[in-house]
């Protein structure tokens, strides 16, 4: 073998040392970038949970952490009387025993105020405005701390709310008794 073959041969050798332990130092690369992404979604919080309220908490603070809550977002200015969102929100709540949180996307006028203290409404929370308002009369239902559901606008509320309603009046099967 010449020595420029030779020089060639040995090149070729060093070089796919180096090309194997790239690919290797690529593949680890690769599985620990992989495994933070992963870390990360499974620590990631919820953008609803995280809304910061004008007194220092979050909604997240609102929700049972061991139950069922629905966290209603609504803009002060909605006629509760009116639709009766609310009625419908707060019915459910005490027949199938789900905490429901009131919380208003800004703050209330003084007669904002004035009408839900007459209609007995109880607001759990302002949002701040440090954060982007997520948008007016929507529901959020939290199983204990992790967000399973969401109804944006009249229309999903209703569904959500008749959807509940049915399941809660249908009857379920008894068990069949045992022969002796």
């Amino acid at each position: 073998m010449t020595r420029g073959a030779e020089h060639t041969a040995s090149c070729f050798r060093w070089m796919g040392r180096r090309l194997r332990r790239c690919v290797v130092l690529v593949a680890i690369t690769s599985a620990m970038a992989l495994s933070a992404d992963h870390h990360r979604a499974a620590t990631a919080t919820d953008p609803v949970a995280d809304l910061a309220l004008v007194d220092g908490r979050v909604v997240g603070d609102l929700v049972d952490p061991t139950g069922k809550t629905v966290v209603l977002l609504y803009e002060p200015g909605e006629c509760f009387s009116c639709n009766g969102l609310l009625g419908r929100w707060i019915a459910l709540g005490k027949d199938q025993d789900i905490g429901v949180v009131l919380v208003l996307t800004s703050q209330p006028t003084r007669r904002q105020t004035d009408s839900l203290a007459f209609l007995r409404v109880n607001v759990a929370g302002v949002l701040s405005h440090e954060r982007q308002d997520p948008g007016a009369s929507s529901a959020h239902l939290f199983d204990g701390t992790k967000r399973t559901r969401s109804a944006v606008g009249m229309v999903q509320q209703v569904a959500m709310l008749d959807e509940w309603t049915e399941l809660a009046s249908t009857p379920h099967p008894s068990p069949t008794p045992q022969r002796r």
